[in-house]
């Protein structure tokens, strides 16, 4: 019986998405109309995959409707006409058959996404990642070009005023945060992804506990044709036309020079059943450090370098026309060399220790369509990273203002090979049921996180700088404790004295008998046997959601997940058991019901339990190792000890009843579809967003008395020190993004977006820091060694952008020429003046939070390519320029001393050349 052809009514009535959840498979519903616009029961229409040669046959039910579930994202052709599916994308077309007509015609509407109750995602097809002017970012990077979405100084985002534990990274369902810090864990190469999705909101049921950004990343798979890519590109900094001004601050910085190459190849292994597709990427990177100058130096330039490999391999198996099995490889090893901190590159010359990091990783996964309503998918995943930093330590050299101790210990460099590990192992299965008016998935998620902390040679060494030459010196407060330690130990002070003293020819901190000139050194020893056994957390949930469209244009989204959550220390010590209902419900109307014009609403609550990582840096568990602690005295040419600990026991520090930070996230907004003379059809957003996140754990010590009901539990430890959901910390952000955006023949797009977002509160986006009892992250405010609730210390918060605009897109131009450009400018960020006091830094005299502002930060990339078509063929050429404007100024507060340098950059104004030939 030959296929009846139909033509498309109208546009798309809708797209319903889940918010960039962990399933990556979509759907389809047609709605089959006869002439008169009545239900066509039995229809019959081909739908067939464009990149795997897949074919499925789709029968209108009793109702009219043919639907198919279980597809992966990629494009399809129905009937002779090209639909794009991305991940979790449920779309719905309503189609009349016109018995006469030979082929399916689609009206010129565009497809659009709409997600959950709140349109609230950014998506980046393959083509975008070819096209735009991206610097080697980081996939994480390329999130600043959302709306919402504000800069961290690290390489992950501020997503809606969200803390950096708050966001997930989802790689083909597959969890890839990291269990020590709960921030981006896996670097992989752009050459591999089919798409990438930031959504900022509206996050439904199976979302399960971030409630900043969630990237959902699609990969490619082989097909029954082979394709694939090679492609080189370098950077050259030949065109920055002024020199940079301050020291620089972070390494999360773009390169100042660059090499990239690699090569990406799929196809059948066995035709029609047996496929793959692999890729290899290797950049090699060179960051600068401008102006660097050390105590008794001239100011000169030094590097960091970083050697990033990705490799990738997916092997796909079609076991049926109804199953599919994937698994995938990933491997990101990194090598940085002379790695640095904040603050650092004027203190330190060359003394950096080196770090890599990266694992291999794997994936298994099925997809299975049970019926044409029903399908059901099943993720296990494994990934491991490592973080392993070992000392780079030159022979003292002219070009060095510090002086070497026995052992070449010096300033800030720590003779110590230190490794971390995280494993996440993930395991999914859900359902994806679309009856009637319900789309309803449900299924069950586990998480099985480890940690581990190894000091493989666990000495370090530390010096302080003489005052006189432009060091801090120790402070006072730590010589009163080697001071006294000296005498409990040895019966002696060696003459140590707290304060300062400028009395002598060479003025140190600390004299010694005699008034010797000297520097003070201190190092730690400790025992690797008494450190290594992992942290453990477990979290296990179900899910349901319902996507109920009850009423013409109206739908409503329902949903709730239930998980228990729990975490244990290396001695299998339980630190917290807790059981989370997450309620989340939204609601879409839609007037005229033709898919134009949308208002909506959301509202949720998330839960985000602390990472087995957060707790181990707050000595929550027994895996502190033993240690001894030992001062330099140069009369008598020999190491003293000044304190020795043993192993930290479970007493080291308590632990309160702890439960997982909660945030309640409110949304509302319209969404309208419309058509400008002269400049087509265009989608236009608005999102207004108020969020509010409590209970959120951090450490108190009864030292500073302010919190009396945790002192008992506090003063139970060796240490004086409780983790805790202290009482009244916050953060609240309140805000809203404006977003315009159009699609152009060719797949050429364009976006444009304005944010404005207010963020207050006392704690910053670190979360946990309990050794110090500081909140950690951006221009680290130590809110909790003072009573963080009152003013002067609840305030603005420093990740606060309070207006943001943001540009991105691409055309084609005449004689194969494409243009594209990034554009990004926000105001500056707020911070606090610092200052060091009894070697804690504090809040100045007379300031309060957010009372400081940086300089405005801007940049603008733009491309002009190159791109033909030979055959099979696709050539591409291109030039970047890369912080054109050369006007991006830095964007972190270093707090030593409370300065900053606003004259700081990211990156100078460089050029990217770049070859690619695809086929």
């Amino acid at each position: 019986m030959p296929f009846p052809r139909v033509p498309v009514l109208g546009p798309l009535a809708f797209l319903l998405a889940a918010s960039a959840a962990a399933q990556t498979t979509g759907a389809l519903r047609v709605e089959v109309l006869d002439r008169g616009g009545k239900p066509r029961p039995g229809a019959l229409l081909v739908l067939e995959s464009v990149e795997r040669g897949e074919r499925r046959n789709l029968k209108a039910d009793g109702q009219g409707l043919a639907t198919v579930a279980g597809l992966i994202p990629g494009t399809y052709r129905l009937e002779g006409r090209t639909l794009h599916l991305r991940a979790d994308e449920r779309i719905q077309i309503r189609l009349r058959l016109e018995e006469a007509q030979a082929t399916v015609a689609v009206e010129a509407s565009p497809l659009r996404a709409e997600g959950s109750s709140v349109t609230a995602h950014t998506v980046l097809d393959a083509e975008d990642l070819v096209r735009l002017p991206f610097s080697p970012h980081r996939y994480v990077e390329h999130g600043y070009l959302a709306p919402g979405v504000t800069p961290s100084g690290k390489p992950e985002p501020v997503v809606l005023g969200s803390m950096l534990d708050a966001n997930a990274y989802l790689v083909d369902g597959m969890a890839t945060g990291l269990s020590s810090t709960g921030r981006f864990g896996m670097n992989l190469s752009t050459e591999i992804l089919e798409s990438q999705t930031l959504t900022t909101g509206g996050h439904k049921a199976e979302v399960g506990f971030a409630s900043g950004g969630v990237y959902n990343l699609v990969t490619k798979s082989g097909g029954s044709e082979y394709h694939g890519a090679a492609f080189t590109s370098r950077i050259f900094r030949g065109m920055n036309a002024r020199p940079d001004a301050g020291k620089a601050t972070t390494p999360e910085e773009r390169p100042t020079d660059s090499n990239e190459f690699g090569f990406s190849l799929g196809g059948p292994l066995v035709k029609d059943s047996l496929f793959f597709f692999g890729a290899f990427n290797r950049q090699l990177m060179n960051l600068d450090f401008e102006n660097v100058q050390p105590a008794g130096a001239t100011p000169h330039r030094r590097s960091q370098e970083e050697d990033r490999s990705y490799r990738f391999l997916k092997l796909t198996w079609l076991a049926s026309a109804e199953h599919r099995l994937e698994f995938s490889y990933f491997g990101d090893p990194v090598t940085q060399t002379n790695f640095d901190t904040a603050g650092d590159s004027s203190v330190k010359d060359l003394q950096q220790p080196n770090r890599t990091r990266g694992g291999d990783s794997y994936l298994l996964k099925h997809v299975g369509a049970m019926s044409p309503q029903l399908a059901w998918e099943n993720t296990l995943g494994l990934h491991r990273t490592r973080f392993h930093w070992f000392p780079a330590t030159p022979e003292a050299g002219p070009s060095r203002g510090q002086l070497d101790a026995p052992g070449a210990e010096a300033f800030g460099a720590y003779a110590e090979d230190r490794l971390d590990r995280v494993r996440n192992l993930t395991l999914r299965s859900e359902f994806a049921y679309f009856a009637g008016p319900h789309q309803i998935k449900a299924g069950f998620q586990g998480l099985a996180s480890e940690y581990t902390k190894v000091f493989q040679r666990p000495s370090f060494g530390l010096a302080y700088l003489d005052r006189a030459a432009g060091g801090a010196g120790p402070a006072a407060g730590d010589l009163a404790a080697i001071r006294a330690g000296l005498l409990s130990i040895q019966g002696s002070d060696y003459g140590y004295a707290a304060g300062d003293s400028l009395a002598t020819a060479s003025p140190v901190s600390g004299q010694l008998v005699g008034g010797r000139a000297s520097y003070l050194y201190q190092r730690t020893l400790a025992d690797a046997g008494s450190y290594g056994s992992p942290l453990k957390q477990r979290v296990v949930g179900l899910f349901a959601q319902d996507d109920w469209a009850f009423a013409a244009g109206w739908i409503a989204n329902l949903g709730l997940r239930a998980d228990r959550a729990s975490l244990d220390a290396e001695d299998g010590r339980p630190l917290y058991r807790q059981t989370l209902l997450s309620p989340r419900v939204g609601l879409s109307w839609d007037p005229a019901a033709d898919g134009r014009t949308r208002f909506y609403a959301y509202a949720g609550r998330i839960y985000s339990p602390a990472t087995p990582g957060n707790l181990a840096a707050a000595g929550a568990t027994t895996g502190g190792p033993a240690t001894v602690k030992q001062v330099w005295i140069p009369s008598l040419n020999d190491w003293r000890t000044w304190q020795a600990t043993g192993v930290q026991g479970v007493k080291n520090v308590a632990v309160g009843d702890l439960k997982a930070p909660r945030t309640d996230l409110y949304q509302a907004g319209v969404e309208r579809v419309q058509d400008l003379p002269w400049l087509g059809t265009w989608t236009f957003e608005a999102t207004v967003t108020v969020k509010a996140v409590r209970d959120l754990i951090d450490t108190y010590s009864s030292t500073y008395g302010y919190l009396p009901e945790l002192d008992a539990l506090a003063n139970a430890s060796a240490t004086k020190k409780v983790i805790a959901n202290l009482p009244g910390l916050r953060r609240d952000f309140r805000g809203f993004d404006l977003m315009a955006r159009r699609t152009f023949e060719g797949g050429h797009r364009l976006q444009l977006s304005y944010s404005q977002g207010d963020l207050n509160g006392n704690s910053e986006v670190g979360n946990v820091n309990t050794s110090t009892a500081k909140n950690t992250g951006f221009a680290s405010i130590p809110s909790l060694r003072q009573d963080y609730r009152p003013s002067p210390y609840d305030g603005t918060l420093n990740e606060e952008v309070k207006h943001a605009w943001k540009a991105f897109g691409s055309a084609a131009l005449p004689w194969n020429l494409e243009s594209s450009f990034a554009f990004l400018w926000r105001s500056g960020l707020r911070y606090s003046s610092l200052v060091k006091v009894s070697g804690d830094n504090v809040l100045a005299p007379g300031t309060a939070r957010g009372d400081q502002e940086l300089p405005h930060v801007m940049s603008l990339d733009l491309g002009l390519a190159w791109r033909i078509r030979v055959q099979k063929m696709d050539l591409r050429a291109a030039v970047d320029i890369l912080n054109a404007t050369n006007r991006q100024p830095m964007t972190w507060v270093n707090n030593l001393g409370g300065a900053f340098t606003p004259g700081n950059f990211q990156q100078p104004r460089v050029w990217q050349f770049s070859l690619r030939a695809a086929f």
